[in-house]
């Protein structure tokens, strides 16, 4: 990856956050599409929000497995 090192860092935690937390995604992408089928615009705000509403032992699973590559398809690897 290029650019700076710190936006990559951020980008890789969310990465593995939509691959831990599917289940939160799931349900906050669904509400923010009221509640009807999923609209692939409003993925972007249910990762981020999730992501947002993380606590410290959550953020912690992200890092470490943000640093080891683990929780993400082979293709990240």
């Amino acid at each position: 990856m290029q650019g700076h090192p710190t936006s990559s860092k951020a980008w890789m935690a969310k990465l593995v956050c939509s691959h831990i937390f599917v289940d939160q995604i799931s349900k906050e992408h669904k509400i923010l599409s009221n509640g009807g089928e999923k609209d692939i615009r409003k993925y972007r705000a249910a990762l981020s929000n999730v992501f947002e509403v993380l606590n410290e032992e959550e953020m912690q699973t992200l890092e470490d497995n943000s640093d080891r590559g683990h929780g993400l398809p082979e293709i990240y690897e």
